[in-house]
C-alpha cells in the first residue's frame, strides 16, 4: 500500500511489514531467530529507525515509537540528476495525534505546508509530513513529490506499467505473496546504480539480475517451515527479449532437477541453458567473493582441450538444455553436482569418453 505514496521515478523500493499481531511477522522472526548475527543485526535495525524518527536524538522504540507506528516501513531510493540517489521514508501510523507529539517532543518544528500539509522540520534536517495514514520523512523535494502523489497531482510507483507487471509474477505464485513479510522492487536504473556497483552479495546480486532487456524487477521474502522462499520476477522489455532458435519468444521454463539432486543439497541452480547462463552465474559468484578463479580456469581448460583435438564446441552444447548445479553437504568438503538432461545418451557418453585421454594427458 505504501507504493502509492512513492513516485514513479523511483529507482529501488522495499516495503517492510513490521506488525508483530501479523503471524507472517511472527513466522519470519522465528526463522531470522536461527541466523546467529540476526540480534545484533535487529538492534542495529531498529536502532536506526528510532534515530531517523526521532530526528536524530536519541528514543525509546518500544515506549517512544511503538504506540503510534503502524504495520508497514518502507524506504524509496529516488531519481535524481546527480549519481547519489534521493531518499523517501513511508511508515505507516495508527495514532497521528501521537506521532505528532513525539515528534515535537523530539524537536521538530512547523516549516510551513504544501497543497495543504504541514511541513516539519527535524533537528538533523529531515522534512516530515502527513498524508494518506502515513508519515513521510526526507528531503525537501522527496516529501513534495510524495504528497503530490497522495494528491493525485502526480503518478505513484504502485500506477507504473513496469512495476505493475513485475508484480503481477509476484501475484501469480499462488499462496506466497500474501504471506510476504518483504516486498522490493527496483527499475533496471536502480539495478544497475543500487546494487550493480556493489561488492559481495548485492553485487552478486546485481549481476545476476542485469540484463539489456530488463525493465524492471520485484522481489518478495516469504517465510515458511523450513526458512524463507525468495520469489523474484522480471519485468522485460518484449522489443528486447531474445528469440529461440526457431525464431519464436523462449517459452516459459519449469524447472524439473531438484527431484534427482540429493536432500542434503544446499543450494541448488536450476537454468534452461547452462552454457548460456554459466558466464553471468560466474560473473555474481566472482563479485560476490566466491570461486572468482573459476572463470579464467575454465578458460584455459578450453584452450588446452582444443590443442589437443578436443571439439569444445560439442562438449558445450551438453549443457545447451535444462541442467543444475547443487551444492551437496557442508563443512570444509562441499561437493559440486551437475545435472544436464541429455536427449542422446549414448552420443553423450561418446563424447565423455573422448576427453578421458585429453584430461589425463592434461592433469598428469
Amino acid at each position: 500500500a505504501s507504493a502509492s505514496v512513492g513516485i514513479t521515478e523511483a529507482v529501488a523500493y522495499v516495503d517492510l511489514t513490521i506488525d508483530r499481531g501479523n503471524p507472517a511477522v511472527t513466522q519470519a522472526r522465528e526463522v531470522a531467530q536461527r541466523l546467529p548475527d540476526f540480534p545484533v543485526l535487529g538492534a542495529a535495525a531498529v536502532s536506526r529507525l528510532s534515530a531517523v524518527l526521532g530526528g536524530g536524538g536519541s528514543v525509546d522504540f518500544t515506549t517512544d515509537v511503538a504506540p503510534w507506528l503502524g504495520g508497514h516501513a518502507a524506504l524509496a531510493l529516488l531519481n535524481t540528476p546527480t549519481s547519489t540517489a534521493g531518499s523517501l521514508i513511508v511508515v505507516s501510523v495508527t495514532d497521528q495525534g501521537r506521532a505528532r507529539a513525539f515528534l515535537r517532543s523530539v524537536g521538530a518544528s512547523a516549516h510551513g505546508s504544501y497543497r495543504g500539509r504541514g511541513l516539519l522540520r527535524a533537528p538533523n534536517g529531515n522534512e516530515l509530513a502527513f498524508a494518506g495514514g502515513y508519515l513521510l520523512i526526507g528531503q525537501d523535494a522527496g516529501v513534495r513529490a510524495a504528497i503530490d502523489v497522495s494528491a493525485r497531482a502526480a503518478p505513484s510507483l504502485a500506477g507504473s506499467a513496469v512495476f505493475r507487471r513485475a508484480q503481477a509474477g509476484q501475484a501469480g505464485q499462488a499462496g506466497q505473496a500474501g504471506g510476504a513479510v518483504l516486498h522490493a522492487y527496483a527499475s533496471a536504473a536502480g539495478v544497475r546504480r543500487v546494487l550493480a556497483d556493489q561488492s559481495g552479495v548485492l553485487g552478486a546480486a546485481g549481476s545476476l539480475l542485469s540484463q539489456p532487456a530488463l525493465q524492471g524487477v520485484a522481489i518478495s521474502l516469504t517465510p515458511t517451515q523450513k526458512g524463507a522462499a525468495i520469489r523474484i520476477h522480471s519485468a522485460l522489455d518484449p522489443a528486447l527479449v531474445k528469440l529461440g532458435s526457431g525464431g519464436s519468444r523462449a517459452a516459459a521454463f519449469t524447472p524439473s532437477l531438484s527431484a534427482l539432486m540429493p536432500a542434503t543439497s544446499s543450494l541448488l541452480l536450476d537454468v534452461p541453458s547452462l552454457d548460456t547462463v554459466a558466464p553471468q552465474v560466474l560473473n555474481a559468484g566472482s563479485a560476490a567473493g566466491l570461486a572468482g578463479g573459476i572463470g579464467p580456469l575454465l578458460s584455459r581448460l578450453g584452450t588446452a582441450l582444443r590443442s589437443e583435438g578436443v571439439n569444445v564446441s560439442d562438449l558445450v552444447s551438453i549443457f545447451h538444455r535444462e541442467s543444475a548445479l547443487a551444492i551437496v553437504g557442508s563443512g570444509h568438503s562441499p561437493t559440486l553436482v551437475i545435472v544436464a538432461r541429455t536427449p542422446h545418451q549414448s552420443r553423450t557418453q561418446h563424447e565423455l569418453a573422448q576427453l578421458e585421454a585429453p584430461l589425463a594427458q592434461l592433469f598428469s
